[in-house]
């Protein structure tokens, strides 16, 4: 185990890179984590933590062309790992398609956090396959032409007192294929130009979501 205490800009330069053990981020001073184009992050077998972080694309290093670019590559990918996001600022711009965390046998969470995902074609704040999605009074916003905030296949999602909001062509705030969980106290917004289908939540027949005072 290891608490990092960080100051200033920590550049993560295209290609990926690995967390193996178990840490802690910590704000020193003005400290923000900032992603080149291309670049990820994979944690494996790891508890990983950032507090009052900025996490946030490089701007210099947007737009230039890599070979680490081909696909989607999400910021961060975990693989039976666990990852804590609190008191955060998130700042992900895309060329194309923008991922912020993609999820496999884990867990997310996310507290009193302020996010914003940005890309041309599709962007999704966290996908995930047989984990757990947690997201507590925090304000999620997603600008594309397609927007999936949280899309999780099997596993379980907790979404309490949260501003949510998508803006473009088409969308969801959430894509959920045998899920169990709640979604209470939450505020649902789209600004959407193809209106034909505005449900927020999207539910398979394999779903138990309690939905308890959300705004649509």
């Amino acid at each position: 185990y290891a608490c990092l205490r960080v100051k200033g800009p920590v550049k993560v330069p295209a290609g990926t890179h690995y967390i193996l053990s178990n840490c802690l981020f910590v704000n020193e001073e003005n400290a923000s984590l900032e992603f080149e184009e291309g670049a990820a992050i994979v944690i494996k077998n790891s508890n990983v933590t950032f507090q009052d972080f900025t996490i946030l694309s490089d701007s210099d290093k947007q737009g230039k062309k890599s070979s680490a670019e081909a696909g989607l590559i999400p910021y961060f990918k975990l693989e039976d790992s666990v990852l804590d996001i609190n008191s955060c600022q998130i700042s992900a711009l895309f060329d194309k398609d923008g991922l912020f965390a993609e999820a496999v046998r884990s867990s997310v969470n996310v507290t009193g956090t302020i996010a914003s995902v940005s890309a041309a074609a599709y962007s999704s704040f966290i996908s995930g396959i047989k984990s757990k999605v947690n997201i507590q009074n925090s304000s999620i916003n997603l600008t594309s032409e397609t927007c999936v905030t949280l899309s999780l296949n099997q596993g379980d999602v907790n979404l309490v007192n949260n501003s949510f909001k998508i803006t473009g062509n088409k969308g969801r705030i959430a894509e959920l294929f045998s899920v169990n969980g709640l979604a209470a106290s939450n505020s649902f917004k789209a600004s959407l130009k193809n209106g034909s289908n505005t449900k927020a939540l999207y539910t398979d027949k394999n779903t138990s979501l309690v939905l308890e005072k959300n705004d649509s």
